[in-house]
């Protein structure tokens, strides 16, 4: 009996699954489980039924093609042939197409991106911006030859003949069209030259429209400094650009509508206001007019040196009553002066003197008592109409 090595034995295996008719091109319907996204870009999962699985592996050159994210659960039919890993001896599916089961597979991508970007805050209501109410640019991304570009010309310039136009024409379908819109938000970003950007295409299919369905679309838009009007198809499609945009138009024509202000509608708004002012500042002239008559028919105005008059006359009645009692109270001051200055004179010690009595003193001081004396002090004595320097001889006792 020959002996094999293992490899010869795991290479006839992969020879012989590969040479299957119906193993090397073959499709597989199952549910995805233990998905792994690797950093070289491949993706391995296993397809399993209800009693069995396979090993599955898609290399990064196809699974760069998938429009979806493959995750644990979801419901697949994969394309592929079958055939041995050699070095641990496996049989496994090298998968070339996988697509959602039932699921269409562009919806499920566009429900996947929904649900990612909302969770990143890309739908959020409180980062939406108001559009400028009096845009002087508006920016136009959009087909530059297909029928939207038209009708929002054409209503731009039916309600707004001053406003100017920017357009950016790009590609709106096919290969590469999510890039060039994309790239066209961001080149009126970068240069500045509008102030509100319109963003779209006219009706299609879900397939047509599916450019503003995909990311690159979404962040452009989310980046945006200028604030952005999404107007993709017709009043019922719904894209994720509408999701981040600042505003949704149901039709390219309504974002015209909603971007430019009527001029006409603003001139007569205008011309209302100017009315309304002209009434409002007659109205106020009348009052003027009317206070203005009372205060001419008023007396002092009339006859204005009457209060001068009047004023004198009341200054001069004033005046002499102040001096009337001015001298009402010198007079009384007078008499209250002449009656304090009596009393002092009758208690005035010279007036004792006058009456023959004196006065005696010793180095100044007050001498009341004889006991204050002894013979030969030398004393004053004064007299009411002068002093006598004296020597005392003796002193004697009252007794």
């Amino acid at each position: 009996m020959k002996i094999y090595s293992v490899s010869q034995i795991t290479r006839y295996i992969k020879a012989v699954l590969e040479e299957d008719v119906i193993l090397g091109d073959i499709c597989l319907e199952g549910e995805l489980s233990n998905v792994k996204l690797h950093s070289s870009g491949h993706v391995y999962f296993t397809i399993k039924d209800e009693t069995s699985a396979i090993n599955c592996v898609m290399f990064r050159s196809q699974a760069e093609t998938l429009n979806f994210s493959p995750s644990d659960g979801l419901k697949i039919v994969a394309w592929g042939r079958v055939s041995v890993f050699e070095k641990t001896g496996a049989y496994q599916l090298y998968v070339s197409t996988l697509k959602p089961s039932g699921l269409g597979e562009l919806y499920l991508a566009y429900e996947q991106l929904k649900n990612r970007l909302e969770a990143k805050g890309y739908f959020d209501s409180a980062r939406k911006r108001e559009l400028p109410p009096y845009p002087g640019v508006v920016g136009l991304v959009t087909s530059g030859d297909g029928a939207a570009v038209a009708d929002i010309i054409s209503v731009l310039r039916r309600r707004n003949r001053a406003l100017k136009i920017v357009l950016t024409p790009v590609k709106v379908q096919g290969a590469g069209a999510a890039q060039s819109v994309a790239e066209g938000i961001e080149l009126i970003n970068r240069h500045g030259t509008a102030d509100v950007i319109i963003v779209g295409r006219g009706g299609g299919s879900f397939e047509d429209l599916w450019p503003f369905n995909e990311e690159a679309v979404a962040r452009a838009v989310f980046e945006s400094p200028i604030p952005v009007v999404s107007a993709v198809g017709h009043e019922t499609d719904f894209t994720i650009c509408d999701f981040v945009a600042d505003l949704r138009a149901p039709t390219p024509s309504a974002a015209a509508e909603l971007v430019a202000p009527d001029l006409d509608a603003i001139l007569e708004d205008l011309q209302e206001a100017v009315s309304s002012m002209d009434e409002a500042l007659g109205r106020h002239l009348d009052s003027l007019r009317g206070r203005l008559a009372l205060l001419v028919d008023k007396r002092v105005l009339r006859q204005p040196m009457e209060r001068i008059y009047n004023s004198e006359i009341y200054t001069e009645t004033l005046l002499k009553r102040l001096d009337a009692e001015a001298a009402r109270r010198v007079a009384s001051l007078r008499s209250l002066l002449e009656r304090e200055a009596a009393l002092l004179e009758s208690l005035s010690p010279l007036n004792t003197l006058s009456r023959g009595y004196t006065a005696a003193r010793r180095d100044g001081a007050v001498i009341s008592s004889a006991a204050q004396l002894a013979a030969g002090d030398e004393i004053s004595l004064r007299f009411s109409d002068g002093e006598a320097d004296c020597r005392v001889l003796s002193t004697k006792e009252q007794t």
